[in-house]
């Protein structure tokens, strides 16, 4: 167990290689192609397919593993190959890690997560034990192309099981929706406690407005990352801030955000007071992030809110 901490360091280096890739795919899938690939939305109208996202999770550990092992044997470094099926163990319990860090534990589904991590440890555990510790070259040679016929073999059948995944994997809207509408409502009783005080407002939309814009920020800039934003400030002397992430060029608590953010959606809404409240809302949030994505998942939240919470609260 002598390599545990190189197998620390491999897994580390796997869970942001993969992090990167799945934010670009992310980004590709949304803006200029089509994958059988879904990141996270609040605003779902449609099932989502997510093939691309299970053949991620369970093939991308083993793969990795494999590369890894060949480089090792390149350089030398047979003896850190010993048990190297473990990184793909400490990556699966950085990826459990993060989900709790982050605070999105009610968008999994346990029981279909921790299946996952299972096949990608068992899948890990079984090329290392048939192919990687059987061998000192992962790599290919020239005198090995011969054997290229099992390869061919094995990628023909694994090619089959993965366009199976690929094409007939699917996240219901309905489950998708459920996930996010208890994200929402759990962050909003959170948030109402911490800050109402703040919210002082008796116009409702406006209310259920912050609190829209405060549980997307909190989605996608959680409290870890708040924290890494503040280093970006002291060296760029300007940086978006807080749970409201309202640009600044000092330091700002959460709090102070979430009063700066609110004192500006107020003056908009107050100067806007006599356009449709539809488009009202839209231009306010386009003010605050001049983005259509963005305006659309907060517009989301915002009706989920004025429709649940409203409801519960007459």
């Amino acid at each position: 167990m002598e390599n545990v901490l190189s197998f620390i360091l491999f897994a580390l280096l796997e869970f942001f290689i993969v992090l990167f890739f799945t934010k670009g795919m992310n980004t590709l899938n949304y803006e200029y192609i089509s994958l059988k690939y879904t990141g996270f939305r609040f605003n779902n109208t449609k099932d989502s397919p997510i093939g691309l996202n299970l053949l991620i999770k369970i093939l991308a550990p083993t793969i990795y593993i494999i590369l890894i092992s060949g480089f090792l044997y390149e350089l030398n470094y047979n003896n850190l190959v010993k048990n190297i099926y473990l990184v793909t163990i400490f990556y699966n319990i950085l990826r459990i890690l993060s989900i709790v860090v982050l605070n999105r534990i009610l968008l999994i589904k346990w029981k279909e997560e921790l299946m996952h991590f299972a096949i990608s440890i068992l899948l890990s555990y079984f090329i290392y034990i048939i192919f990687i510790s059987k061998t000192t070259q992962i790599f290919i040679s020239v005198d090995e192309i011969r054997d290229g016929i099992w390869l061919t073999i094995i990628i023909f059948f694994l090619s089959l099981i993965i366009k199976k995944i690929y094409n007939n994997a699917i996240l219901t809207e309905q489950e998708s929706n459920r996930r996010s509408n208890n994200y929402i409502i759990n962050k909003y009783n959170k948030f109402k406690k911490k800050y109402d005080y703040i919210i002082t407002t008796k116009n409702k939309s406006l209310k259920k407005l912050t609190y829209a814009i405060m549980i997307y920020e909190d989605y996608n800039r959680p409290k870890i990352i708040r924290y890494i934003e503040y280093l970006k400030l002291f060296f760029t002397r300007r940086a978006t801030l807080g749970i409201m992430q309202v640009s600044t060029k000092k330091f700002i608590t959460d709090f102070q955000s979430v009063e700066l953010g609110y004192k500006k959606l107020k003056k908009d809404y107050e100067k806007m007071k006599f356009v449709r409240k539809d488009k009202r809302i839209k231009k306010i949030l386009y003010n605050y992030n001049k983005s259509n994505r963005y305006v659309e998942e907060v517009i989301y939240i915002y009706n989920f809110l004025n429709i649940k919470i409203h409801n519960k609260e007459k």
